[in-house]
């Protein structure tokens, strides 16, 4: 069963990735912000990163910034947002992340099929 964390600060957006990725057969942990998120890695170590951008408290660039602070990293991340600015792509990508794709592009079952492709 591939591991999932979850890190959306919007709780019916959050819900329904949880259910989409549950349903799929993953199994799920979540994150409200980028703090939440680090915390949940201290005893959960997913498959995958499914990283909202824009969140309160810890954003997550800012996560991101923590995670390659750490070094190597057993996890894939998939960033998460309506920023579609060609330097918010670029400074995830150099900040580690592997798939950046915008939210209004996609219903929560295409995003799994999407996580499905790039595990």
């Amino acid at each position: 069963m591939k591991k999932i964390l979850i890190v959306e600060d919007n709780l019916d957006l959050h819900e329904m990735l949880r259910i989409a990725f549950t349903l799929e057969g993953f199994e799920t942990q979540s994150g409200f912000s980028g703090t939440e998120a680090l915390e949940c890695l201290q005893s959960f170590i997913p498959d995958i990163i499914f990283l909202d951008i824009m969140m309160p408290h810890m954003d997550g660039y800012q996560f991101l910034q923590v995670i390659a602070s750490r070094g190597k990293r057993p996890f894939r991340i998939v960033a998460y947002s309506n920023l579609e600015r060609p330097k918010d792509i670029t400074n995830a990508r150099n900040l580690g992340v592997d798939l950046f794709l915008k939210k209004s592009d996609y219903a929560p079952m295409e995003l799994v099929q999407q996580i499905k492709k790039l595990l």
